[in-house]
């Protein structure tokens, strides 16, 4: 089961007063917001010193809950189903309420960092020809959980998967020592360009911005080249790169599905947002 979640911000940022997210560990992404990780937004609220609580939380599956948080992102329809906001919070379709009280662990930003919640320690490095093996197998259980927003496999089996380790094509991000994302990633034969292929995450460590977390390494392994990315045109990643800082700079149809491909570009020497 998931959850789409809504912060109510004590003192409005900006004109906005509220967050709109979704996960499936509501208790770990909390204390990641609290931190000021897991979103940009939340991490210019801790810089900023503005505290907020949890006021709204509707239970749905999965598919649903991309796709709803998308939803009320885009049309800026959150405070409708905050409960500080409303007496009566609209009804969100595809889920079904949650009682805030019956949850057993702090839901507000100040009470979370005062208990001294910890957030894992994350990592980052290139992996290594001799840890092949052993990545291949966790690589395309992750691919294939994710397919839907990955669109492929690199080389199209265990073996094109394991050859991307050996090659140093692998940019790693660990959880504790452990394996929680990836970044398959070419440089051009000129060297001035860095192309992302996939740039994918395990579900349960979404909340660490893990994702532009690993772009943001690659940037900083190479500051002087442009980087790229190709999205097919109906993917939810597309609001990832925009998000970050990449700018469209052509959508041009796949030459055999026919699918547009967005191509992201983010210029030498540019930060990521």
């Amino acid at each position: 089961m998931a959850f789409l979640y809504i912060l109510h911000l004590d003192t409005k940022l900006a004109h906005t007063q509220h967050y709109c997210g979704s996960t499936k560990n509501l208790k770990a992404r909390l204390e990641a917001h609290a931190a000021g990780r897991g979103a940009r937004y939340t991490e210019v609220l801790k810089e900023q010193n503005i505290d907020w609580k949890l006021a709204g939380l509707y239970q749905c599956n999965h598919a649903t809950m991309r796709r709803l948080e998308r939803v009320l992102k885009d049309t800026c329809r959150i405070k409708r189903f905050c409960e500080v906001c409303s007496e009566t919070p609209s009804t969100l379709p595809g889920t079904q309420r949650y009682e805030l009280s019956l949850l057993k662990f702090a839901t507000d930003s100040a009470t979370i960092r005062a208990g001294g919640s910890g957030v894992p320690e994350v990592t980052f490095r290139i992996a290594s020809a001799s840890e092949a093996r052993k990545l291949t197998e966790w690589m395309i259980k992750l691919m294939k959980v994710e397919r839907d927003a990955l669109g492929f496999i690199p080389g199209g089996s265990g073996k094109g998967v394991e050859d991307l380790v050996k090659l140093g094509r692998i940019l790693l991000a660990e959880v504790n020592g452990q394996p929680g994302g990836y970044i398959a990633h070419f440089a051009s034969k000129d060297h001035a360009r860095i192309t992302i292929h996939q740039c994918c995450v395990e579900d349960q460590y979404r909340f660490l911005g893990i994702g532009r977390q690993m772009v943001h390494e690659i940037r900083r392994l190479h500051p002087t080249k442009e980087i790229v990315a190709k999205v097919r045109y109906n993917l939810a990643a597309n609001h990832f790169w925009q998000r970050i800082g990449f700018q469209v700079a052509a959508s041009l149809p796949h030459e055999t599905s026919g699918n547009i491909i967005h191509h992201y570009y983010l210029a030498p020497q540019t930060e990521l947002r």
